[in-house]
């Protein structure tokens, strides 16, 4: 197949995120195996270069800017942007993360986007069917529109560091329980609420680890807040070594997350053979149902809650493995090569 008969595909992202999120790079690489597809980064440029269709993930990320003003004008981007590709004919498919930004700092203007792009959108791909639920309950018009669903995909972790050597490297005990939370700190994630379980259980033999890079409303919120001799705060940009590391001293990781549609922060831990502790909600039981009791569920977090979940990962055969069988990164790029074709040949059929 020669270059010109691939499909060409703009994503944005595409690979330039590589460093914070590897789901775009693993995506793709898978996509481009069979060798039938090319991807290329989205831009401004793509308004006037060759595309069969554009592919976005993140698109309301872009309303959480510092001024009202940038929000005004990242959403006449997208509606021109928008209005290119109807006037091309390029299809414009929606990997659905999310159903609204997290930061919601501007809902006004993005409520906007929102009518205007739920409209556009030619395929959207759903990451999991609990997600796809909370996504057409917050967009109905997305319901008539061709999609495809798959789960989330697991993450490779092939450079990871033994527990012991994990422990030694960040300072944390060896004989104790590790709790941990590691990934972006943000608001909706629930980690003071963690902070304050764990506090509040007082339990004999545990530690709490809390690793990664605050926004700047929990830095503020997490500077009152002393860690005590049973709990080390990495509040940092994680390279990737000592997020290896963050991962591997943990015997449990905690992520409660006030509303979610989907997570890569559980796929990591489990790809990383960790188990999890997470809200009972859809997108969380959905995984469960393949991989079992590596991932763990509470209705209200409290020093209960944590208190059994320990009593389980203790059961825990050491040699234990999740089945990750259905997070293959293989089979979510097949459902995506379909998926993009199809939507090509419904525009130009």
């Amino acid at each position: 197949m020669t270059e010109k008969q691939k499909l060409t595909i703009h994503a944005w992202p595409a690979r330039r995120n590589a460093r914070e999120n590897a789901f775009q790079i693993l995506m793709y690489s898978a996509l481009e195996l069979d060798g039938s597809v090319r991807v290329c980064e989205f831009g401004p440029s793509s308004a006037i270069r060759r595309a069969d269709a554009w592919h976005w993930h993140w698109p309301e990320g872009q309303f959480n800017t510092s001024k009202k003003a940038w929000a005004y004008l990242k959403l006449f981007y997208l509606r021109f942007m928008m209005w290119v590709a109807s006037f091309r004919r390029i299809p414009i498919i929606w990997t659905a993360h999310n159903t609204r930004s997290h930061g919601g700092l501007y809902p006004e203007v993005e409520a906007l986007f929102w009518r205007d792009f739920t409209s556009k959108v030619s395929g959207v791909h759903y990451l999991g069917n609990a997600s796809r639920e909370t996504v057409i309950s917050a967009h109905p018009g997305l319901e008539s529109v061709r999609s495809i669903t798959t789960m989330h995909g697991e993450y490779p972790h092939p450079a990871r560091p033994s527990r012991a050597a994990a422990r030694s490297q960040l300072g944390l005990p060896q004989d104790k329980t590790v709790l941990a939370f590691v990934g972006r700190v943000s608001e909706y994630k629930g980690v003071i609420e963690l902070i304050e379980t764990f506090r509040a259980a007082d339990f004999v033999g545990t530690h709490l680890l809390v690793a990664g890079d605050p926004d700047r409303y929990m830095r503020s919120w997490l500077g009152h807040y002393i860690p005590s001799t049973h709990e080390t705060y990495l509040l940092t940009r994680l390279d990737d070594w000592t997020y290896e590391c963050a991962l591997a001293c943990a015997d449990l990781l905690v992520l409660p997350y006030r509303r979610i549609t989907n997570s890569g922060s559980v796929l990591h831990a489990i790809s990383a053979r960790r188990p999890v502790l997470v809200p009972d909600i859809p997108p969380m039981r959905e995984i469960q149902d393949h991989v079992g009791d590596w991932v763990l569920t509470y209705d209200v977090l409290s020093p209960k809650s944590l208190g059994e979940a320990i009593l389980k990962i203790e059961a825990m055969a050491p040699s234990a493995s999740p089945d990750m069988s259905a997070f293959r990164w293989s089979e979510i790029a097949s459902a995506l090569r379909a998926l993009l074709r199809e939507a090509k040949g419904e525009i130009h059929g």
